[in-house]
């Protein structure tokens, strides 16, 4: 017996012969000369993402956002702070947003003062979310997933209540694929307003790797960090340290404020090199673990360093050897724990030309993070990076 069409009445009623990316709550604006695009979700869920794809299409998001694309200027949960950073905010451009997944939880805030809010909302499968907190040491099962429903109960009092626009973006279908990539980039574009030419779609497409993919840097942005394969004699390049300094009487650097400790840049007043080798020598003070990954590596563009934030270099006492990839953009590096506790340490570092054929590569993945990322990074990323000036 063969059905025709008509015939078939056990298909489900909610099917729909196209998955959606995007989900508006309420439209944009079409006059709106003036937004602050806001990105919410939970952490681990997306948001670096959706925040990466905005940035790539030419919204401000904060000169120190780094590679997680968060302005550390918006971490504070101190309002009167806020306002005046957002006053600033308000005066340096027409059109800016900020990422920082806590705001969720201070939505009536931001909807008291923030200037035409725009809300993009990242929605990543909760079991994901809290495999990702887990692999990093940042909590358990049950305690993420009671914080995902912290989160989506304070969202769904904004859907409620805001009349400002809302984007609803599902994380695993906007990554899925290419075709989804481009299409969730071309959905966003068009939920936010704005005109961007190819390359500006084509640099937003490249911020989206798969499910779980990680970080991404903008191009012009980039480094990688790698622990060096070859060990044969470089030669020398001229560093100097760019700060006062830091050290006490006996050589101790000490450490209590989250930032950058030891300032190097070039002799000559030159970018950092594309490609370079780090000599490190480390050692830690009583009660510092070496071994944990506390220690930072920062990077300076557009006059702001930016912390390196997955890539934390594992630096053992004595000798350390590191092979360096940056865009050419960098005009200075340091070093500085991450931590807000009390530490010392004694570091010097050399730079050094590297050896030929040891660049960092797809057979060499960033420090904490799976090989297929770094292949896929860095085929969407080196053209730019090499083709700049």
């Amino acid at each position: 017996m063969t059905l025709s069409e008509p015939d078939i009445v056990n298909r489900p009623s909610l099917a729909t012969p196209k998955k959606t990316i995007t989900m508006p709550v309420s439209a944009a604006r079409p006059d709106g000369a003036q937004a602050t695009v806001v990105v919410l979700g939970v952490e681990r869920g997306g948001t670096s993402m959706v925040a990466g794809v905005v940035r790539a299409l030419g919204i401000e998001m904060g000169p120190r956002a780094g590679l997680n694309h968060e302005d550390p200027l918006f971490l504070t949960e101190d309002h009167e702070l806020l306002k005046k950073r957002i006053a600033t905010r308000n005066t340096e451009n027409a059109t800016w947003g900020f990422k920082v997944p806590k705001a969720t939880m201070h939505l009536e805030f931001f909807e008291s003062v923030l200037r035409r809010p725009v809300y993009l909302v990242a929605y990543r499968n909760s079991l994901a979310v809290a495999d990702s907190w887990m692999q990093r040491g940042a909590g358990q099962l049950t305690g993420v997933l009671q914080r995902v429903q912290t989160y989506q109960d304070a969202l769904l009092k904004l859907y409620e209540t805001s009349s400002a626009p809302i984007l609803l973006i599902n994380y695993e279908r906007a990554v899925q694929d290419a075709a989804s990539q481009a299409q969730f980039v071309d959905e966003l574009i068009a939920f936010l307003g704005i005109g961007v030419d190819s390359e500006a779609r084509d640099r937003a497409i490249s911020m989206m790797t798969g499910d779980g993919g990680g970080y991404v840097n903008l191009p012009e942005h980039y480094f990688a960090v790698a622990d060096a394969r070859d060990t044969r004699p470089t030669t020398r390049l001229e560093l100097v340290e760019a700060n006062p300094d830091p050290r006490d009487a006996e050589g101790w650097i000490h450490h209590e404020t989250r930032k950058p400790q030891l300032i190097y840049r070039m002799a000559d007043g030159s970018n950092l090199p594309r490609r370079f080798r780090l000599r490190i020598d480390f050692t830690h003070g009583e009660g510092t673990d070496s071994a944990d990954g506390s220690l930072r590596l920062f990077f300076r563009f557009t006059e702001h360093f930016i912390n390196a934030h997955c890539v934390r270099p594992v630096l053992r006492d004595g000798l350390n050897v590191l092979d360096v990839e940056t865009s050419g953009h960098a005009d200075a590096m340091a070093f500085g724990p991450w931590e807000t506790l009390p530490m010392r340490f004694k570091l010097s570092v050399e730079a050094a030309t590297p050896i030929e054929g040891t660049a960092i590569s797809d057979s060499q993945p960033q420090a904490g993070q799976k090989l297929p990322l770094m292949a896929r990074i860095q085929n969407r990323l080196k053209s730019r990076i090499r083709s700049g000036p």
